[in-house]
């Protein structure tokens, strides 16, 4: 009695299972079964947001190497009317006749990581990446590494680094000045 309730058991437990009970084979998948889709793609995120609208004083330094000294250019002013973004902070420091494409953007901690390719008006490509870090809505620091694709002839080395330095110092005047970095057109993604 004993061995025959273990037994009725066991083929209870096999049909619940879903395994055969008697070593049969297992049924074939059936044809017209159409498998699951694949989720879709998620849609890119926005890139973060840049720089608080308001007065902007922004120091830039240019880091030297062994042979050349850094060099400290010209503390500059700008006025943004409204908030922008990160890659529109990076197109309006963008020096004029340099076309920049594939922006991408990532937070990593409390930094924003950024990186974009870009081509000068003398043809030179360059690729740009890009550390921010401090608080968009008073002040912020970005380095930028610039590698050069192809060093020009007697150039030395093929990376430069910029330090950025920038303080909010006020509201913009009611009439503001053109900025000083103006947005150059867009160029498409390649």
């Amino acid at each position: 009695m004993r061995v025959q309730a273990m037994l009725g058991a066991m083929l209870v437990l096999a049909a619940c299972s879903g395994e055969p009970a008697g070593g049969a084979d297992i049924a074939a998948v059936p044809s017209d079964v159409v498998p699951a889709a694949l989720p879709p793609t998620p849609a890119a995120s926005p890139p973060p947001a840049g720089p608080a609208s308001g007065k902007w004083r922004v120091a830039m330094t240019v880091q030297g190497t062994a042979a050349t000294p850094s060099v400290s250019l010209p503390v500059q002013e700008d006025c943004l009317i409204d908030r922008i973004s990160m890659r529109q902070a990076q197109l309006r420091q963008a020096e004029r006749g340099v076309s920049c494409s594939d922006y991408a953007f990532r937070r990593e901690g409390a930094s924003t990581i950024g990186s974009f390719n870009c081509i000068m008006t003398d043809g030179q490509k360059f690729r740009s990446e890009v550390t921010t870090t401090g608080d968009m809505l008073r002040a912020y620091t970005s380095t930028i590494v610039n590698t050069a694709s192809e060093p020009a002839p007697g150039a030395g080395t093929a990376t430069s680094t910029l330090m950025l330095v920038a303080e909010r110092v006020g509201e913009c005047p009611s009439s503001p000045p053109p900025p000083l970095f103006p947005d150059p057109p867009e160029t498409p993604a390649h």
